[in-house]
Protein backbone atom coordinates (compact mmCIF):
# COMPACT_ATOMS: atom_id res chain seq x y z
CA UNK A 1 0.00 0.00 0.00
CA UNK A 2 1.14 3.71 -1.24
CA UNK A 3 0.37 6.77 -1.55
CA UNK A 4 1.65 9.97 -2.59
CA UNK A 5 1.05 13.62 -0.54
CA UNK A 6 1.44 16.86 -1.87
CA UNK A 7 1.35 20.12 0.09
CA UNK A 8 -0.62 22.75 -0.94
CA UNK A 9 -0.44 25.98 0.30
CA UNK A 10 -3.09 28.60 0.40
CA UNK A 11 -2.48 30.77 3.13
CA UNK A 12 0.67 32.59 4.79
CA UNK A 13 0.75 34.05 8.24
CA UNK A 14 3.36 35.93 10.37
CA UNK A 15 2.65 34.81 13.80
CA UNK A 16 4.59 35.99 17.44
CA UNK A 17 6.95 33.38 18.25
CA UNK A 18 5.73 32.52 21.73
CA UNK A 19 2.80 30.91 20.28
CA UNK A 20 4.90 28.74 17.50
CA UNK A 21 7.41 27.76 20.59
CA UNK A 22 6.11 27.59 24.36
CA UNK A 23 7.67 29.80 26.20
CA UNK A 24 10.30 31.17 23.43
CA UNK A 25 10.92 33.27 20.53
CA UNK A 26 9.76 36.66 22.90
CA UNK A 27 11.13 39.06 20.28
CA UNK A 28 10.54 36.70 17.04
CA UNK A 29 8.19 36.32 15.02
CA UNK A 30 7.49 32.95 12.65
CA UNK A 31 6.13 32.60 8.96
CA UNK A 32 3.44 30.08 9.18
CA UNK A 33 2.32 28.35 5.44
CA UNK A 34 -1.62 27.06 5.48
CA UNK A 35 -1.55 23.75 3.61
CA UNK A 36 -3.98 21.21 2.45
CA UNK A 37 -2.45 17.60 1.93
CA UNK A 38 -3.42 15.72 -0.97
CA UNK A 39 -3.22 12.47 -1.19
CA UNK A 40 -3.15 10.19 -4.14
CA UNK A 41 -3.26 5.84 -4.13
CA UNK A 42 -5.01 2.88 -3.48
CA UNK A 43 -7.58 4.20 -5.80
CA UNK A 44 -8.67 6.97 -3.57
CA UNK A 45 -8.54 10.90 -3.87
CA UNK A 46 -8.21 12.34 -0.35
CA UNK A 47 -7.28 15.61 1.69
CA UNK A 48 -5.68 15.42 4.97
CA UNK A 49 -7.52 18.99 6.53
CA UNK A 50 -9.29 21.53 4.31
CA UNK A 51 -8.30 24.56 4.54
CA UNK A 52 -11.06 27.26 4.90
CA UNK A 53 -12.43 29.69 2.25
CA UNK A 54 -13.57 32.44 4.81
CA UNK A 55 -10.82 34.54 6.28
CA UNK A 56 -12.55 37.70 7.59
CA UNK A 57 -13.65 36.64 10.93
CA UNK A 58 -10.60 35.36 12.33
CA UNK A 59 -8.55 38.14 10.74
CA UNK A 60 -10.76 40.80 12.23
CA UNK A 61 -9.28 39.36 15.27
CA UNK A 62 -5.87 39.04 14.46
CA UNK A 63 -5.44 42.41 12.80
CA UNK A 64 -6.71 43.95 15.99
CA UNK A 65 -4.17 41.85 18.37
CA UNK A 66 -1.03 41.45 16.06
CA UNK A 67 -1.76 44.31 13.25
CA UNK A 68 -2.06 43.63 9.43
CA UNK A 69 1.38 41.73 9.64
CA UNK A 70 -0.57 39.07 12.11
CA UNK A 71 -3.32 38.23 9.28
CA UNK A 72 -3.59 34.94 7.42
CA UNK A 73 -3.15 36.15 3.94
CA UNK A 74 -4.41 33.49 0.92
CA UNK A 75 -2.25 32.60 -2.06
CA UNK A 76 -4.88 32.87 -4.70
CA UNK A 77 -7.93 34.84 -3.01
CA UNK A 78 -10.36 32.87 -0.87
CA UNK A 79 -11.06 30.46 -3.25
CA UNK A 80 -7.00 29.36 -2.91
CA UNK A 81 -7.96 25.82 -1.95
CA UNK A 82 -9.93 24.81 -5.19
CA UNK A 83 -7.97 26.47 -6.83
CA UNK A 84 -4.51 24.94 -6.01
CA UNK A 85 -6.75 21.49 -6.35
CA UNK A 86 -7.48 22.32 -9.87
CA UNK A 87 -3.48 22.58 -10.64
CA UNK A 88 -3.57 19.20 -9.30
CA UNK A 89 -6.64 17.65 -11.82
CA UNK A 90 -8.72 17.71 -9.10
CA UNK A 91 -12.62 18.91 -8.51
CA UNK A 92 -13.75 18.99 -4.37
CA UNK A 93 -16.33 16.50 -5.90
CA UNK A 94 -13.65 14.59 -6.98
CA UNK A 95 -12.21 13.89 -3.18
CA UNK A 96 -13.30 10.93 -1.55
CA UNK A 97 -12.17 11.17 1.72
CA UNK A 98 -11.29 14.56 4.26
CA UNK A 99 -9.34 13.47 6.94
CA UNK A 100 -9.57 16.12 10.17
CA UNK A 101 -6.91 16.84 12.50
CA UNK A 102 -8.76 19.12 14.73
CA UNK A 103 -11.15 21.51 14.29
CA UNK A 104 -9.84 25.29 14.01
CA UNK A 105 -11.12 27.04 11.31
CA UNK A 106 -7.94 26.81 8.57
CA UNK A 107 -8.17 23.36 8.47
CA UNK A 108 -12.16 22.27 8.33
CA UNK A 109 -13.46 25.72 7.53
CA UNK A 110 -14.35 24.33 3.98
CA UNK A 111 -16.04 20.75 4.50
CA UNK A 112 -19.10 21.79 2.81
CA UNK A 113 -16.91 22.18 -0.53
CA UNK A 114 -16.79 18.48 -1.33
CA UNK A 115 -19.70 17.22 -1.52
CA UNK A 116 -19.00 13.42 -2.22
CA UNK A 117 -16.38 12.47 0.77
CA UNK A 118 -16.84 11.06 3.68
CA UNK A 119 -15.08 13.01 6.43
CA UNK A 120 -12.78 10.90 8.59
CA UNK A 121 -12.56 12.30 12.37
CA UNK A 122 -10.88 10.88 15.83
CA UNK A 123 -13.76 9.34 17.63
CA UNK A 124 -12.14 10.39 21.11
CA UNK A 125 -11.29 13.73 19.48
CA UNK A 126 -15.18 14.49 18.66
CA UNK A 127 -16.23 13.02 21.76
CA UNK A 128 -14.19 15.02 23.64
CA UNK A 129 -14.95 18.53 20.97
CA UNK A 130 -18.60 18.00 22.11
CA UNK A 131 -18.37 17.64 25.79
CA UNK A 132 -16.01 20.64 25.83
CA UNK A 133 -19.44 22.54 23.56
CA UNK A 134 -21.82 21.37 26.52
CA UNK A 135 -19.69 21.89 29.12
CA UNK A 136 -16.91 24.58 28.64
CA UNK A 137 -18.41 26.37 25.23
CA UNK A 138 -15.70 28.92 25.69
CA UNK A 139 -12.85 26.75 24.60
CA UNK A 140 -14.30 25.49 21.53
CA UNK A 141 -16.14 29.01 20.51
CA UNK A 142 -16.89 30.25 16.87
CA UNK A 143 -14.67 31.55 14.76
CA UNK A 144 -11.82 29.67 15.43
CA UNK A 145 -13.80 26.60 15.71
CA UNK A 146 -16.20 27.79 12.91
CA UNK A 147 -19.87 26.90 13.91
CA UNK A 148 -20.89 26.73 10.23
CA UNK A 149 -18.35 23.66 9.63
CA UNK A 150 -18.90 21.75 12.88
CA UNK A 151 -23.15 22.11 12.40
CA UNK A 152 -22.58 20.95 8.78
CA UNK A 153 -20.57 17.54 9.69
CA UNK A 154 -23.85 17.23 12.14
CA UNK A 155 -25.86 17.36 9.88
CA UNK A 156 -24.26 14.96 7.32
CA UNK A 157 -23.39 12.60 9.91
CA UNK A 158 -23.94 9.85 8.00
CA UNK A 159 -20.81 10.88 5.88
CA UNK A 160 -18.76 11.23 9.04
CA UNK A 161 -16.56 8.27 10.06
CA UNK A 162 -15.50 8.22 14.09
CA UNK A 163 -12.83 6.37 13.71
CA UNK A 164 -10.67 5.10 16.98
CA UNK A 165 -7.15 5.19 17.27
CA UNK A 166 -5.58 2.39 15.07
CA UNK A 167 -6.46 1.51 11.39
CA UNK A 168 -8.19 4.16 9.49
CA UNK A 169 -11.71 3.44 6.69
CA UNK A 170 -7.87 4.20 4.13
CA UNK A 171 -5.70 1.34 3.28
CA UNK A 172 -2.68 1.45 4.97
CA UNK A 173 -3.31 4.69 6.76
CA UNK A 174 -3.65 5.01 10.88
CA UNK A 175 -4.85 7.45 13.08
CA UNK A 176 -4.52 8.50 16.69
CA UNK A 177 -6.08 10.86 19.00
CA UNK A 178 -2.86 13.33 20.28
CA UNK A 179 -4.19 16.67 22.24
CA UNK A 180 -2.21 18.81 23.19
CA UNK A 181 -2.55 21.80 20.50
CA UNK A 182 -6.55 21.17 20.83
CA UNK A 183 -8.30 18.54 22.77
CA UNK A 184 -9.85 16.83 19.56
CA UNK A 185 -6.45 16.92 17.79
CA UNK A 186 -5.52 14.09 16.10
CA UNK A 187 -2.69 12.85 13.78
CA UNK A 188 -2.00 10.54 10.55
CA UNK A 189 0.49 8.16 9.63
CA UNK A 190 0.66 7.27 5.74
CA UNK A 191 2.57 4.86 3.61
CA UNK A 192 4.29 6.31 0.95
CA UNK A 193 7.24 4.61 -1.14
CA UNK A 194 9.69 7.15 0.25
CA UNK A 195 8.47 5.34 4.12
CA UNK A 196 5.70 6.29 6.50
CA UNK A 197 5.03 10.07 6.61
CA UNK A 198 3.48 11.32 9.83
CA UNK A 199 1.18 13.99 9.71
CA UNK A 200 0.74 15.67 13.29
CA UNK A 201 -1.64 18.22 12.96
CA UNK A 202 -1.02 21.58 14.61
CA UNK A 203 0.37 19.64 17.53
CA UNK A 204 3.12 19.97 15.48
CA UNK A 205 3.55 23.36 13.99
CA UNK A 206 7.31 23.81 12.85
CA UNK A 207 10.76 21.26 12.39
CA UNK A 208 11.60 23.70 14.83
CA UNK A 209 9.43 22.21 17.67
CA UNK A 210 10.78 19.14 16.86
CA UNK A 211 14.74 19.78 16.80
CA UNK A 212 14.89 21.97 19.90
CA UNK A 213 12.35 19.64 21.55
CA UNK A 214 10.16 22.89 22.06
CA UNK A 215 5.94 22.29 22.40
CA UNK A 216 4.09 25.27 20.60
CA UNK A 217 2.92 27.88 22.63
CA UNK A 218 -1.17 27.64 21.65
CA UNK A 219 -1.73 24.54 23.20
CA UNK A 220 -3.87 22.85 26.00
CA UNK A 221 -1.90 20.42 27.23
CA UNK A 222 1.55 20.75 26.87
CA UNK A 223 2.63 17.12 28.23
CA UNK A 224 0.55 15.50 25.10
CA UNK A 225 2.62 17.82 23.30
CA UNK A 226 5.96 16.50 24.24
CA UNK A 227 3.96 12.92 24.02
CA UNK A 228 2.88 14.16 20.78
CA UNK A 229 6.69 14.49 19.67
CA UNK A 230 7.89 11.96 21.16
CA UNK A 231 5.79 9.57 19.56
CA UNK A 232 5.89 11.37 15.81
CA UNK A 233 9.89 10.69 16.09
CA UNK A 234 9.00 6.75 16.60
CA UNK A 235 5.91 6.29 14.42
CA UNK A 236 7.51 8.01 10.99
CA UNK A 237 9.97 8.17 8.30
CA UNK A 238 9.20 11.39 7.64
CA UNK A 239 7.23 14.16 9.42
CA UNK A 240 5.58 17.37 7.82
CA UNK A 241 4.67 19.96 10.43
CA UNK A 242 1.74 21.47 9.66
CA UNK A 243 2.76 24.93 9.19
CA UNK A 244 6.24 24.82 8.39
CA UNK A 245 7.47 26.82 5.14
CA UNK A 246 10.41 24.52 5.41
CA UNK A 247 7.83 21.35 3.94
CA UNK A 248 8.27 22.91 0.41
CA UNK A 249 12.21 23.41 0.28
CA UNK A 250 12.45 19.72 1.17
CA UNK A 251 9.62 18.21 -0.66
CA UNK A 252 9.42 20.27 -3.22
CA UNK A 253 7.89 17.48 -5.29
CA UNK A 254 5.80 16.27 -2.57
CA UNK A 255 6.34 12.66 -0.90
CA UNK A 256 6.39 9.97 -3.32
CA UNK A 257 6.09 11.85 -6.11
CA UNK A 258 9.85 11.54 -6.99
Amino acid sequence: MSYTIKALHYATQQVPGPQAFFQAAWDERVEFYYYVFLLRGEGVTAVIDCGTSTFAPVNEALRRDLGEQGTARPTRGEQAVTALLAEEGVTTQDVDVVAITHFHWDHVGNVALFPNARFLVSAQGWKTHQDLRAHIPAMVADPVFPDQALEYLARHAERVDLTPDGPAPLPGVEIRHVGGHTADSAAFTIPTEEGRVVIPGDTIWTYANLERDLPVGAAVDIRQCHEAMAWARSAGDIILPTHDPAILRRHPAGVGLC
